[in-house]
């Protein structure tokens, strides 16, 4: 034999583990165009526009883009809900009969048409503009030629014109929803996130989430965890309807979510108007939009509603007039005690903020926050991938107890303690975490070996309140004395 020496280079030693999915953000949601239900991930909105045209599910992603500064998976799903003008509201006094088209609305808007002239319809003269945000944004003067027909460029929003006159100064208004998920839908596009396999952390739903839909959510998000993924959802319950007053929406919500947990989904409720940044106008979006995108904006430690974060961008509560127009938590509170998580502003600073990051979990359940859920997911994840590295390891055994050495119970433990530190400890994610591995484990059959262990989390704690005694004295304590 040769003398010589052979170095081998092992791998998997020191808690490594893959890259993280934290931040990113997966989104189902309507759209205009598109195929249904196949995720794919987007880092610019022009691509996202260009594959699935105008809607919600293109706004959404281009508001957490920009706000998150984060990529984002977009899933166009199939909705069973159709969408619906609202009632017409005339003003003037022209004979031409105008009905709602027969086409259908791609979203959520506020529409305005006025019209500039007299005319006839049918006769070329007429000159007409609309609004998709009633009348904050106007387009340019429009000829309406000889058509009966009036088409909304991209909104899927039509009017139709009977015989008749228009008079200058005439103007129709009225509001459009747009299509919507129903828990089949829903089932369809999760199977397809599962067997996509693009990294994500949580999930954006554009649906109005009831209790099913919670409980549908919860069940798939516990089944992926079995497979050793650990995500979380966000959805967001109806919009408050005009002129339902603020108790009666309270009881609503209270009787569609007063039994429903989960330790693992976030539910909106109501919502705020934004400049959707792909069309322009001012638009309602559902309060799950301002949480999602704030949360992949931050660490996974840190509380959607630390204030020092400042508000919800672009989001606002009032017309703008100054006029309440959707709910404000600080205005009128109720609804945080259901768990759900809302939109409020401060008489002290400008802009609207998120109350709290609530999990709808039981009362009594150690998973309050959203940061919970997800710190705790982070954990598992780590431990799940390192621990799968090790399976159909040999390790030596006690000859005496059946029960593993302890230097081989030192070596897992180390190996996922590792990470845990890094990825947790060190950045000031938690108080502290550790990984145990049991020593009573009987691992004296040769027919495979069973560990059991622990890992364990001690949270950070997340101030919500502070009880402060002002009053005058003679002198000030100097600090420390």
């Amino acid at each position: 034999m040769i003398p010589s020496v052979r170095i081998k280079k092992a791998d998997g030693q020191t808690g490594v583990v893959k890259p993280s999915a934290d931040g990113i953000l997966a989104i189902v949601a309507p759209s205009e165009k598109g195929a249904f239900n196949q995720p794919a991930t987007y880092t610019r909105p022009e691509l996202a526009d260009g594959d699935f045209g105008a809607g919600a599910l293109v706004e959404a992603g281009a508001y957490v883009m920009d706000a998150a500064q984060r990529p984002v998976v977009l899933l166009r799903g199939n909705p069973s809900i159709g969408s619906a003008y609202g009632a017409l509201n005339y003003a003037g006094a022209g004979t031409a009969p105008i009905t709602a088209g027969s086409t259908k609305p791609l979203d959520d808007f506020d529409v305005l048409v006025t019209f500039n002239n007299d005319g006839n319809v049918g006769t070329a003269g007429i000159l007409y503009q609309w609004s998709l945000d009633g009348g904050l944004t106007m387009s340019p003067a429009t000829a309406l030629g000889v058509a009966t027909t009036i088409a909304i460029p991209k909104s899927g929003v039509s009017l139709a014109l009977g015989a008749g006159t228009i008079l200058a100064g005439e103007s129709i208004s009225f509001s459009t929803t747009g299509p919507k998920l129903n828990s089949v839908d829903l089932t369809t596009a999760l199977e397809a996130l599962r067997t996509a396999k693009i990294p994500w952390e949580a999930l954006l739903v554009f649906a109005d989430a009831d209790a099913t839909i919670v409980s549908l959510l919860d069940l798939w998000l516990s089944a992926r965890e079995a497979e050793g993924t650990y995500r979380t959802a966000v959805v967001n319950t109806r919009i408050r309807a005009n002129g339902e007053s603020e108790a009666d929406y309270r009881s609503a919500m209270q009787a569609a979510f007063g039994q429903a947990t989960s330790t693992r989904v976030v539910v909106g409720t109501d919502a705020g108007d934004i400049v959707a940044l792909r069309r322009g106008i001012r638009q309602r979006r559902p309060a799950s939009l301002a949480i999602a995108a704030r949360g992949m904006a931050i660490e996974i430690s840190t509380d959607v509603a630390y204030v020092a974060d400042g508000p919800a961008i672009g989001f606002q509560l009032s017309d703008d007039a100054g006029l309440p127009k959707f709910h404000d938590e600080a205005s009128y509170p109720g609804l945080d005690d259901l768990r759900l998580s809302t939109l409020r502003t401060f008489s002290s600073r400008d802009g609207v903020y998120i109350t709290n990051g609530n999990l709808l979990s039981p009362a009594d359940s150690d998973f309050v926050y959203w940061q919970h859920a997800r710190v705790l997911n982070k954990a598992c994840a780590l431990a799940f991938d390192l621990l799968t590295s090790r399976l159909s390891k040999g390790v030596r055994r006690d000859r005496k107890t059946g029960r593993i050495l302890e230097s081989e119970a030192e070596a897992i433990e180390s190996l996922v303690q590792t990470a845990l530190n890094r990825e947790l400890v060190k950045p000031r994610h938690v108080s502290d975490a550790a990984f145990l591995l049991s020593r009573d484990d009987d691992i004296s059959s040769n027919a495979g070996a069973t560990l059991t262990g622990d890992v364990e989390v001690a949270s950070l704690a997340y101030i919500k309140r502070f009880g402060i005694s002002s009053r005058f004295v003679k002198t000030i304590t100097a600090r420390g004395t």
